[in-house]
């Protein structure tokens, strides 16, 4: 029987090794490697466009320039699509788009709340924020059904008088999922998205055959998490030269822990092996018939680890296994390092500098937390080395540079000018007040101590001084004009005095400042956003009865 079922150990690098084994034949069932363009007649599918760039990158380290056909799963292309088999199909209807659907689902429960029905228990109307979060939870429900392939009627079936009345409430509230919504979509012509990939792949996998022929097709790298895409794996494994490579596979495990792993009554779902295991399942075979590609690794590191991610029935023969283990934990844990920071702040630093370390030694490094908090404070860390991290998981909105310009300008409206809302706006990377970023960053360290009020006199005072001092003969050097303003007023002596007025005109920032200032007139805007956020901040401020402070 020809072999189509493989998997790469998670101790060893994923895509290198499928590259390699795609280059040597072993993924190839014979197929002639011959010729400078035999690897472009081999088609590889890969979960994400992020692998498939990696992917490219491991075949160029291995002299390959002519690379083969490297796809995401499900990836829409709308040039072939018209020409799949079956051709007498119907195209597609074009799927809505999440803000659409978003939209028209917000509007939809404003309205069920408004005839009386009550989603959260309460009593109150929800307001637009709220609309929208149920919305977004009726969206994954719609997308969750439609991946699942269940059908609406099965929520129906749930039987109202054995559930409590807030249930039956929620019954009633998911009708908007469950017959509106599909009805406003046939109305339109549309579809959901996630049915359109869903159908897209199962189109794809009817028509392997008369695409590919005998032709290599691999698919590497997806668990099969979803039906539609568990059936085009199972349909290419089925393909003359088709093969399936697994992530990270256990082919050790036990006919006990299987079963385990298969029946849902023992809740396996949060279990490592859980998805490969029910991908099995559909693909009709067990671990023990799968072939191990990687051929270099860290065994003993692979058996502890497997241990240890036991089903939580196994966990009883822990002893046991420590014991049979005993000899190979040197070697499991060699290069491993337990860290105890006191705080997030030392965490992440030492992380960073662990990091830069490898770097400078020429390794690679991955860093992988689901802590967003942590990974952004590591990548900042870096960059204080001018180390640039690439985040798989991308940058939020709110801590994009605008946003956190915003962010900041609605703190020091709402918070009446306070100074640590006031020096977070001026330390803003974004925020140039018509200055060169460096000078302003200076100047924002020479009044760090400065109430709000004393900023607002040293402006008016400049002001004043540059419009007066020329029509009386004043001394309009730069360090003449400060030194004869800053000793004209200054902070309580209660307070303290800030840098500007302990140094005068030998501070930093004042020998820095570009002189004579500019005129407002003369001034480009340096920040796209900063127009639009200077129009609204202090408007919305007063709508919430806020205004700067004064004196």
């Amino acid at each position: 029987m020809r072999q189509s079922l493989f998997t790469i150990a998670a101790d060893a690098p994923f895509l290198p090794t499928l590259a390699a084994r795609i280059v040597d034949g072993t993924l190839l069932d014979g197929w002639p490697r011959e010729g400078p363009f035999w690897l472009s007649d081999v088609t590889i599918l890969l979960p994400t466009r992020r692998a498939r760039a990696a992917l490219a990158e491991a075949f160029l380290g291995l002299g390959q320039v002519l690379l083969p056909d490297i796809r995401s799963l499900g990836e829409e292309d709308a040039e072939a699509e018209p020409f799949l088999p079956p051709l007498d199909l119907p195209p597609e209807p074009h799927a809505a788009s999440a803000m659409e659907r978003r939209l028209v689902l917000a509007r939809l429960v404003a309205h069920w709340t408004a005839q009386g029905g009550d989603a959260g228990g309460g009593a109150s109307r929800p307001e637009a924020a709220e609309a929208f979060r149920l919305a977004d939870s009726l969206a994954g429900l719609v997308d969750d059904l439609i991946i699942e392939r269940v059908e609406p009627a099965a929520l129906r079936e749930i039987a109202p008088e054995n559930l409590a009345e807030n249930w039956q409430r929620s019954l009633d509230f998911l009708e908007i999922a469950l017959s509106a919504w599909p009805k406003i979509l046939a109305g339109r012509g549309r579809i959901d998205a996630a049915a359109r990939r869903a159908a897209r792949l199962e189109r794809e996998a009817g028509s392997l055959a008369a695409r590919y022929g005998d032709r290599p097709v691999i698919v590497a790298g997806s668990t099969g998490s979803q039906p539609a895409t568990a059936d085009l794996i199972r349909a290419i494994g089925r393909l003359p030269r088709g093969a399936v490579v697994l992530p990270g596979l256990d082919t050790t495990l036990s006919g006990r822990e299987l079963a385990t792993l298969a029946d849902p009554g023992q809740s396996p779902h949060a279990h490592p092996q859980y998805g490969l295991v029910k991908l099995l399942g559909v693909l009709g075979a067990r671990p023990d018939a799968v072939t191990e590609l990687a051929r270099e690794g860290q065994p003993a590191r692979r058996r502890l680890v497997r241990r240890a991610l036991a089903p939580a029935e196994a966990t009883a023969g822990w002893l046991e296994d420590r014991v049979s283990l005993a000899a190979d934990l040197p070697a499991a844990l060699a290069g491993l390092a337990l860290l105890a920071a006191p705080d997030e702040d030392v965490e992440a630093r030492a992380i960073a500098i662990a990091a830069r370390a490898a770097l400078e030694a020429g390794r690679t490094v991955g860093i992988i937390s689901p802590d967003r908090t942590l990974a952004r404070r590591i990548a900042g860390e870096l960059a204080r080395f001018d180390i640039e991290v690439d985040d798989a998981a991308g940058v939020p909105l709110f801590q994009s540079p605008a946003a956190r310009l915003a962010r900041a300008l609605l703190t020091l409206a709402a918070g009446r000018f306070e100074p640590v809302a006031l020096m977070s706006v001026l330390r803003n990377r974004a925020t140039t007040l018509g200055l060169p970023r460096a000078e302003l960053m200076l100047l924002a360290d020479a009044l760090a101590s400065a109430s709000p009020a004393l900023i607002r006199q040293l402006c008016e005072n400049l002001k004043r001084q540059i419009v007066i001092g020329p029509k009386v003969g004043w001394d309009m050097r730069k360090e003449g004009l400060f030194d004869r303003m800053l000793a004209a007023f200054g902070p309580h002596p209660d307070l303290g005095k800030p840098r500007l007025w302990s140094h005068g005109s030998k501070d930093a920032a004042i020998r820095a400042m570009t002189w004579p200032l500019r005129r407002a007139s003369e001034i480009i805007d340096e920040s796209a956003a900063a127009p639009v956020l200077t129009a609204n901040v202090v408007p919305l401020a007063r709508a919430h009865g806020t205004t700067p402070a004064h004196g």
